[in-house]
Formats: structure tokens, C-alpha cells, sequence
């Protein structure tokens, strides 16, 4: 009997330090899996650099098309990308395809140079892309727009922008759509200060915005109150003002009345 136990105890003991095992790999995977993603995304961003440099037009397609899907590329990154997806586009017939994504890359840096390897042709197309954009890049902004809070995003091709994170302290958080049109929100008065983030389809960053805005509360104010017919036209003080310049003149009169009678209307008779 004694031997039975010890066996069902290291089995287990067993039992429990694999299950422990399991559990303390699962916690590390998890709690590194932020630091991996941007590393496996410029990884990858790296290897379509090295496809595309060595001629390999589809394999490169495929790695830069990956990297985006990874949604860990900054803007920067972006911008590559799209830049070289577009000229691969180009090297396969798809001018559309080349000009959409060159939209995309000038919307992220609006005074970038066009890339040397582009035909003349697709030079000049470029360069007009970015005169049309007159250095105008996409941004976020937030202003306040009465009890709400207004966020627009300005100058960005249609495509490239597809949602907005909200932000804010007491661990607020708001996923909204963007569909071309302003957003409004009313965060409480405890998640001010609020970030955004505009994202793109796969959610890389394409910009940022923060605002101090007062709490709700506080830019709230109450209506003018409405001038109507039934005001008491008593309590207004011109009312009194013009009584009185009304009273004054006709003392005035009066008493210049009475005077031309009594020395110019009536003169004394002289026998």
C-alpha cells in the first residue's frame, strides 16, 4: 500500500508540473506577443525589401501585402510599401493599381521624391499626384463641437483610411468607423484627455491626435433666453430715458410759450 501511494503521488506531482509548464509558456508567449508582432512585421518588410531588390516581382508582392496585413507597420513603413506595391502594380500593366498606392504613400509624406527606378511616364504621373496634394498630408483632428467632442480626418485618398480609435483616461475606449464623414462622441467627463489613432484596413497607423478638452460639464452652457413680445417693457431703462427727454422738451416749450406772452405777445401801451 505504502508503494501504491508514492507511485499516485509522483504521478501527480507530475501531472501538476507539466500543467504548470504549460501555463508559465503560455503566459510568456502571451505577454510577448506585442514586442514579436513589430518584429515580425519589419522581418517581413525586410524580406519583400531583398524580393523586390532581386527582381522577384511576385514574391515581393506578396511579402509587402503581408507586412501590411500585419498591422504593426508605422507610417514610415507605410509609405514604403505602398511606394514599391504601387511600382510593382506598374511593372504588371495595373496603372490604377500604381496610381492608388502612390495616392496612399503621398497622403503618409506629401513632399516625397519620386522613386528613381519609375519610367519617364510614371515619374511625371507621380510628380503630379504629389503637385495636387500641395504638401497636404492626412491627418486627425479633434475639436469640440458643443456637449460633443468632433473628430474629422482631413486630405486622405478614399480607401486609405478605415477606422479611429478613441482613447481616454478611466479606461475609455471607442472603435468607430469612417465612412468620409465627421464623427461625433460624448466621452464622460473622466476619460478627458482623449488620443485617437486613424487606422488603415489592417490596422496600421496612418495618424495621431490628442486633445485637452474641457470636461463635458464644463463646456456646456445654458441658452440666451429668448427675447419675445411679452418682455415688461417696464423694467427696461430706455423706456425711462426717453419719459424723461419727452418730459424735459415739453417744459422747455412751455416755458418758452410763456414767456414770448407775456413780453412780445402783449406789449405795454404808451398814450
Amino acid at each position: 500500500m505504502p508503494a501504491v501511494r508514492d507511485s499516485e503521488r509522483l504521478r501527480v506531482g507530475a501531472a501538476l508540473l507539466a500543467g504548470a509548464l504549460r501555463v508559465a509558456i503560455a503566459g510568456v508567449l502571451l505577454a510577448g506577443a506585442s514586442m514579436v508582432s513589430p518584429a515580425l512585421a519589419q522581418g517581413g518588410l525586410d524580406a519583400a525589401d531583398r524580393a523586390y531588390e532581386e527582381g522577384e516581382v511576385a514574391s515581393a508582392r506578396d511579402a509587402y501585402e503581408t507586412a501590411l496585413r500585419s498591422g504593426s507597420l508605422d507610417p514610415a513603413e507605410l509609405v514604403r510599401a505602398h511606394l514599391r506595391l504601387g511600382i510593382l502594380a506598374a511593372l504588371e500593366g495595373d496603372t490604377e493599381g500604381f496610381e492608388r498606392r502612390s495616392a496612399f504613400a503621398l497622403a503618409l509624406d506629401p513632399v516625397r521624391d519620386a522613386p528613381e527606378e519609375l519610367a519617364p511616364e510614371l515619374r511625371a504621373r507621380f510628380e503630379a499626384l504629389r503637385d495636387a496634394r500641395a504638401g497636404r498630408r492626412a491627418t486627425l483632428t479633434i475639436d469640440r463641437d458643443r456637449a460633443a467632442i468632433r473628430i474629422d480626418v482631413r486630405d486622405a485618398p478614399e480607401g486609405l483610411a478605415h477606422r479611429v480609435d478613441v482613447r481616454g483616461g478611466d479606461g475609455f475606449e471607442q472603435q468607430l468607423a469612417w465612412e468620409g464623414t465627421p464623427l461625433r462622441i460624448t466621452p464622460p467627463p473622466s476619460a478627458l484627455p482623449i488620443e485617437a489613432l486613424l487606422l488603415d484596413a489592417h490596422g496600421n497607423r496612418l495618424a495621431r491626435a490628442g486633445a485637452r478638452l474641457e470636461a463635458v460639464a464644463a463646456i456646456t452652457t445654458a441658452p440666451a433666453p429668448a427675447e419675445t413680445g411679452a418682455r415688461n417693457l417696464l423694467e427696461s431703462p430706455w423706456l425711462w430715458v426717453v419719459v424723461a427727454a419727452i418730459v424735459i422738451g415739453i417744459g422747455v416749450a412751455v416755458g418758452v410759450s410763456a414767456s414770448g406772452d407775456r413780453f412780445l405777445l402783449e406789449p405795454p401801451v404808451i398814450r
